[in-house]
């Protein structure tokens, strides 16, 4: 089965866990000392519980790591925006993930939060929007602008024709007009900045 990095990381933090857990068992069977942990285990049961209260969210942690391993909302790699933050999926353990945040910054977020909060995965269809706001004088011929922009749609290969652009004009005012471009692009093939980017430099050409 081809896993990803996501769950490769995850499954193999789970397996070691494991193997260490059957280590001791094993060793305990060996030297027929099994009857003596489930005393030892029935009489530290009230430490126990107050040891339990202590590792409820280190074990909340642990599970939800299970769960996102399996369910795989997001991958490493993946543009995601949680709660305030979003950023890019640097690397996911068996009790946080660690997202990028854009300004270069790491957010260590507990499983947990992360299953239990909506996420939104950028990456995951493919195909991500973006949405520019462009103001200019109502002097300038707003026929003559809509017509340029559409040219410029039609050479910058990196926008996609299927969901096609668009261009809405928002509003118009003695002091200002004010349009939204809409446009598409892959996920694969280029990121939000540099397709944002090089749309704006050649609409920045166009209206004075």
């Amino acid at each position: 089965m081809d896993l990803s990095e996501h769950s490769y990381k995850v499954s193999a933090n789970i397996i070691s866990f494991g193997i260490y857990f059957l280590a001791v068992l094993a060793v305990f069977w060996l030297f027929g000392l099994l009857p003596a942990l489930y005393t030892l285990l029935t009489a530290a049961g009230f430490v126990g519980i107050v040891i339990g209260f202590g590792l409820k969210d280190v074990l909340s942690n642990f599970v939800s790591g299970i769960i996102i391993a399996l369910d795989r909302p997001f991958r490493i790699g993946d543009e995601i925006e949680v709660k305030e933050f979003g950023g890019v999926v640097e690397d996911v353990n068996i009790r946080m993930t660690t997202i990028r945040v854009w300004d270069g910054r790491l957010v260590y977020m507990p499983n947990s939060m992360m299953l239990n909060t909506p996420v939104i995965n950028l990456n995951r269809s493919g195909k991500r929007q973006v949405t520019v706001e462009v103001k200019f004088d109502p002097a300038v011929d707003l026929g003559s602008v809509l017509e340029e922009i559409k040219k410029v749609y039609e050479k910058q290969k990196i926008i996609l024709i299927d969901p096609a652009p668009t261009i809405v004009v928002d509003s118009i005012t003695t002091k200002e007009v004010v349009i939204r471009l809409k446009f598409w692009f892959d996920v694969k093939e280029t990121d939000y900045l540099t397709v944002k980017s090089k749309v704006m430099k050649q609409v920045g050409k166009i209206i004075p």
